[in-house]
């Protein structure tokens, strides 16, 4: 039924971001909820669920490529490599950048430590945005032949 697959799309866009703001929440705080990130956290995973999950889940219906492993790979890479490129860019705006008593940057360029914590952060990020693309496969479930878009 088109009516309900729409629902679920809707549904799937509408809880996993939410989801996943408030996992990104809880792991920049250390796992302690702030309430005073969740918003630019939502308003954050909201804009890239428009900008980029949205395209890339019409992209894999409508050539027939969505499975439960393209909605778990998917969220995963563009949310870690977006995570890796912003860090990268963001990283470059401090002069020294120090963390848990570790130089990350010095004088605008990454140090060592500073690349391992960008690519731990980044397949953290990655496996949130795996385990959201989890969420919407269940809420959205599997598409069956006959509901892909342009199938004949």
């Amino acid at each position: 039924m088109p009516g309900e697959r729409i629902f679920r799309g809707f549904l799937g866009f509408l809880v996993t971001p939410a989801i996943a703001a408030v996992a990104y929440a809880l792991f920049a705080w250390g796992g302690e909820l702030r309430l005073f990130v969740l918003p630019f956290t939502l308003a954050v995973a909201y804009g890239l669920t428009v900008v980029f999950m949205l395209p890339a889940f019409l992209l894999l219906t409508t050539k027939g490529w969505y499975s439960w492993w393209s909605a778990v790979a998917v969220p995963g890479i563009i949310l870690g490599v977006f995570f890796l490129i912003s860090s990268y860019f963001s990283y470059q705006d401090y002069g020294a950048l120090e963390s848990g008593g570790r130089v990350l940057a010095k004088d605008g360029a990454l140090t060592t430590a500073g690349w391992l914590n960008l690519f731990v952060d980044s397949g953290i990020m990655a496996a949130i945005g795996c385990a959201s693309g989890s969420i919407f496969y269940v809420i959205y479930g599997p598409v069956r032949r006959s509901c892909r878009v342009g199938a004949g």
